[in-house]
């Protein structure tokens, strides 16, 4: 292996050498023309031969030695990420010691980016967070304002505190996922317990908006994170009310099949009788902040829901499709790895 490794450093090494090589072949016909000339025996031409070309080979295998050396640093420097990069083999000349300055200095900089960069980013992330927490705080009180009184926007304040409430827990879900770990604590659920929680948050929603539900309890153990799944579920429950005007709103499980390990693929579809979105938009619903057709309709639409679902899916190990049909409705199907299903 480390032959086949060595022949095109051989070959691009040759091709680096070949003035010298045609030097050297010129000056050994040279050589041989002169002997000819004076009628000098092939003996001297010979060993004339042989004692030039022994240091000569000697100094080729050194320099080859030598560029071999300065190969393997490029590419231990095309792999490098952070610091500055080291070098095996001294410098040859001027030129290359100014070149190698350069690359240093090149990769300090970038060191200084980056991390000023990182700076920035939690400096941004602290903030945010802190004002989540501090804007939940008047959240809070107009909620139990809300809760003390009655009056004829009584329902319509109470819709519009939930939608703020929902836009800054996004906030802060939006700030956490872009955490290498995201919290995340991975063991085995019941999945109807995650779909209830979050079906019991939207159930005032569910009953100002008149909408009907059809869930179908999912009777099984899922492994998964059960905050950040909640989240996924919340959020499309949100879009599916936001989305229904009149109709049903139905929650099932579907089963598909077995999985490697033994347990069992099976499918949560969240499924609604709602507007629809447009086939040239599905493609492109999970893109950060892309609303589409619905989104230009809706001026609260953000583009930032389904792009979080989906981050939060493919870090969960699951998958999520859509389907969706203009006038028709929206079927969402969230596919997780089942460890134990008891049927009704």
């Amino acid at each position: 292996m480390k032959g086949r490794k060595k022949l095109p450093l051989v070959r691009t090494y040759l091709k680096r050498c070949r003035a010298v090589i045609a030097a050297c072949v010129c000056g050994g016909i040279l050589c041989a023309s002169v002997f000819w000339l004076y009628r000098l025996p092939v003996e001297a031409v010979l060993y004339a031969c042989i004692l030039s070309a022994v240091p000569g080979l000697g100094l080729a295998v050194r320099s080859f030695y030598s560029y071999c050396r300065k190969c393997r640093d490029l590419e231990r420097m095309l792999a490098w990420k952070t610091g500055s990069p080291e070098f095996a083999a001294p410098a040859s000349d001027q030129a290359e010691l100014l070149y190698r300055k350069l690359l240093v200095s090149s990769y300090e900089e970038r060191e200084r980016l980056l991390q000023e960069e990182e700076e920035k980013r939690t400096e941004m992330k602290d903030y945010y967070t802190m004002w989540v927490h501090q804007v939940k705080t008047p959240i809070a009180a107009m909620n139990l304002i809300l809760q003390t009184g009655e009056g004829p926007d009584h329902g319509r304040l109470s819709t519009e505190l939930f939608k703020i409430e929902q836009y800054v827990e996004m906030v802060l879900q939006y700030l956490r996922a872009d955490s290498p770990s995201a919290d995340l604590v991975i063991r085995e659920y019941q999945l109807d317990s995650i779909v209830k929680k979050a079906i019991h948050k939207y159930a005032p929603v569910f009953i100002r908006k008149k909408t009907a539900l059809d869930y179908r309890p999912a009777v099984c153990l899922v492994r998964t994170d059960e905050k950040w799944l909640l989240f996924v579920i919340e959020q499309l429950l949100s879009n599916a009310l936001k989305y229904t005007e009149r109709g049903r709103i139905t929650i099932r499980l579907e089963e598909e099949r077995e999985t490697e390990n033994g347990g069992e693929l099976r499918t949560l579809i969240v499924e609604d009788t709602g507007r629809g979105i447009a086939p040239e938009d599905i493609p492109r619903v999970f893109e950060k902040g892309y609303t589409g057709c619905n989104g230009r309709v809706n001026q609260g639409s953000s583009g930032i829901g389904l792009y979080l679902c989906k981050k939060v899916m493919t870090r969960l190990a699951h998958e999520m499709v859509i389907e969706s049909q203009p006038g028709v409705g929206t079927k969402v199907k969230l596919r997780l790895d089942m460890t134990k299903f008891t049927p009704e």
